[in-house]
């Protein structure tokens, strides 16, 4: 690990390019969008599936391991089970994805992963033989490969314009502290109640979850498109972008010169916006 990310050290100062020192609100947070972000009731389902995510994954994983060598498998043999199960759950996720992204099916899909993961949690409070804990990994890394791609594509599409850094930002940390929060209630919860507590407890929580992001609004597809603004578009210019087919929002920020908006890739027009952008600049130039 310290090898690869000496490596890693080396590729982003020799290899990667340094980009221009520009404000790029779809890539980075700023500190007031991250307070409107924060208030966004849109965003906090799915906080708190990504956070419940890594959450129940550390937690589980600190009762795994005893669980297999009681079931027969030795420690030095468990990456011999975690590498075949990984692969085959990945390969099994793929068309789950293509269906969510070609079919726009994201929210039935984040579901299904919520439901598969909830009935191997639930099923390895009982689990006892090696083949137990074979069919149950291989269902919950399917449903965490499902999870883990299509959450953060959901957030991506909801974000306002002008916001995707920010959200993200707030995601990746509720990430970061579902995975310490796991660790320190899996441990606690093993000691005091055993594994199949943990387990079916963490079951129960997907559960809920899942019902929750049953009441939610299932996504439109959009994507974020950020355009040049050319220092001149006025709110009737931002209006008229705005009236384009396929913009959903559109954001102007005078400070970046730049234009944020969501819109459907598949009727979004790129250079009829660019066209317009350039046209409201030649109107806006002759009225000077």
């Amino acid at each position: 690990t310290a090898v690869l990310a000496i490596g890693g050290v080396l590729v982003t100062l020799w290899v990667i390019p340094a980009p221009p020192a520009k404000q790029h609100r779809d890539a980075s947070a700023a500190l007031p969008v991250i307070v409107e972000q924060l208030k966004n009731r849109r965003m906090w389902p799915l906080n708190l599936g990504i956070f419940l995510l890594h959450a129940l994954m550390v937690a589980i994983f600190v009762a795994i391991p005893a669980q297999l060598v009681e079931a027969g498998l030795t420690a030095n043999h468990h990456s011999w089970l975690y590498l075949p199960v990984l692969l085959v759950a990945f390969v099994l996720m793929v068309p789950l994805i293509i269906i969510a992204e070609k079919r726009q099916r994201m929210k039935s899909v984040v579901i299904t992963g919520a439901l598969i993961i909830a009935a191997a949690l639930l099923m390895m409070g009982a689990a006892s033989a090696l083949w137990h804990w074979i069919i149950l990994l291989l269902l919950y890394f399917w449903g965490f490969n499902l999870m883990e791609a299509s959450l953060p594509s959901w957030l991506s599409k909801i974000a306002p314009a002008g916001a995707k850094g920010s959200a993200m930002g707030i995601y990746s940390s509720m990430q970061f502290l579902g995975a310490f929060f796991g660790g320190s209630l899996g441990g606690w919860i093993l000691s005091q109640y055993g594994a199949a507590i943990l387990f079916v407890g963490l079951g129960a929580l997907v559960v809920l979850w899942a019902l929750l992001m049953s009441q939610t609004n299932a996504p439109r597809h959009l994507i974020s498109v950020r355009l040049p603004g050319h220092r001149h578009l006025d709110n009737s210019a931002l209006a008229s972008l705005q009236a384009l087919p396929g913009v959903a929002e559109a954001l102007y920020l005078p400070a970046e010169d730049a234009v944020y908006l969501k819109v459907s890739a598949d009727e979004f027009s790129r250079e009829d916006a660019l066209t317009l952008i350039e046209s409201t600049g030649e109107k806006h130039g002759s009225q000077c």
